[in-house]
């Protein structure tokens, strides 16, 4: 993955960023690194580069930005009289039920509806509680790749009550014993013998995570260059190493354990290095070739529909080989996985064109509070 540390100063979160362009580039290589992790099982590719994990992280470092500047947002208006706490709450939480609910529950619906196994447990995925059923048995069950949806939404349950009402000098403190939490949960869970899956998709072990994502929103100044800077150097130089570790002894225990302890943290340096050096593009007139590349209107395209594409892709392997059974066509490994990409961008353009741009349109009806020159930098 490649890396750039952050300057020593952060974005302001309270300066009302536009549309950041390559923050959707960055969306696309993460659903593509799932994509590889979930179409190629079983590959050497997959066995020695955990794909799926660098995907998810950075998933989270950018969930944990982006939501954090949008309730910094709402905060400073709240604070200077223009939004009442109760209108942020509510404002906050029914623009994430438009984007998120709709094909999420779509979807949770149609595999209860063919799956008798599913619909015993159709009230795990209704709560958000797969990732803590997961955690509990140590092991995936059905749709391992909806762990993550949970983790979102207990933290959108969670943070916004820490953002608008914490006072502001606590706020640090908070985001940097996320940061810290996240590691000593797996490690806890490793030293006393647990999975790996208890140690990754239980809540607390991915705080780490969303917490870098939450520190380049709220650090500013002196905090900035004291936090993030330091932090993305320390990713770029400690995950190398660390992924080497893990292609090279890839079922060896303890490159394995230091991996899950430590890889996560190292990857989420270096994604907070990169969503750094992405919204630092927007005040820049001419940015650099590889913010460039990440503008690039198809890749910008698949960052938009990442959500469909990460919400359905999981599926489609299954059905076309149902589909190859019945029309007597038997593909190998490389063939349904390019088969299986195209099908999950037409299944998640279609969706997004159809169902989630709609619905997304329906937010300019609840704003935070009166327009303003510039909306805050927006997670859809």
């Amino acid at each position: 993955m490649p890396v750039d540390p952050p300057a020593p100063a952060a974005p302001d979160p309270s300066s009302g960023l536009g549309y950041v362009p390559q923050l959707d580039g960055l969306r696309a290589l993460a659903v593509g690194a799932v994509l590889i992790t979930h179409f190629l099982p079983g590959t050497e590719l997959t066995r020695r580069v955990d794909w799926g994990v660098i995907g998810v992280r950075l998933f989270f470092v950018l969930s944990g930005f982006l939501i954090t500047r949008i309730l910094l947002d709402a905060r400073a208006q709240k604070d200077a009289g223009a939004l009442t706490l109760g209108r942020a709450f509510k404002t906050f939480y029914l623009r994430r039920v438009l984007r998120i609910f709709p094909i999420y529950y779509l979807t949770v619906l149609v595999m209860a509806a063919a799956s008798p196994t599913i619909r015993e447990q159709a009230w795990v995925f209704l709560l958000y509680l797969q990732n803590l059923k997961f955690a509990w048995d140590g092991a995936y069950g059905v749709a391992p790749h909806f762990w993550t949806l949970a983790v979102e939404e207990q933290f959108y349950l969670l943070w916004p009550a820490v953002v608008l009402l914490a006072p502001r000098r606590a706020l640090l403190g908070v985001v940097l014993g996320l940061i810290l939490a996240g590691p000593a949960w797996r490690l806890g869970v490793v030293l006393l013998g647990g999975s790996e899956v208890t140690a990754r998709v239980f809540t607390l072990g991915c705080t780490d995570t969303l917490g870098l994502g939450a520190l380049l929103a709220v650090a500013r100044g002196r905090e900035a260059r004291a936090w993030v800077h330091p932090l993305g150097w320390v990713g770029a130089f400690t995950l190398p190493p660390l992924l080497l570790a893990h292609a090279l002894a890839p079922d060896v225990p303890e490159a394995d354990a230091l991996w899950v302890v430590a890889g996560d943290l190292a990857l989420g340096g270096c994604c907070l290095a990169w969503v750094a050096r992405c919204a630092r593009a927007a005040s820049s007139e001419r940015p650099p070739l590889d913010l460039r590349l990440l503008a690039n209107p198809a890749l910008v395209f698949v960052g938009k529909i990442s959500y469909g594409i990460y919400v359905y892709h999981f599926f489609v392997p299954r059905q076309l080989e149902r589909l190859g059974a019945k029309l007597g066509w038997e593909p190998g490994l490389y063939a349904l996985a390019a088969a299986s990409v195209v099908v999950s961008l037409a299944l998640a353009a279609a969706s997004w064109f159809a169902l989630e741009r709609p619905l997304a349109r329906l937010k300019r009806r609840l704003p935070y509070a009166a327009p303003r020159a510039s909306e805050p930098l927006r997670p859809d």
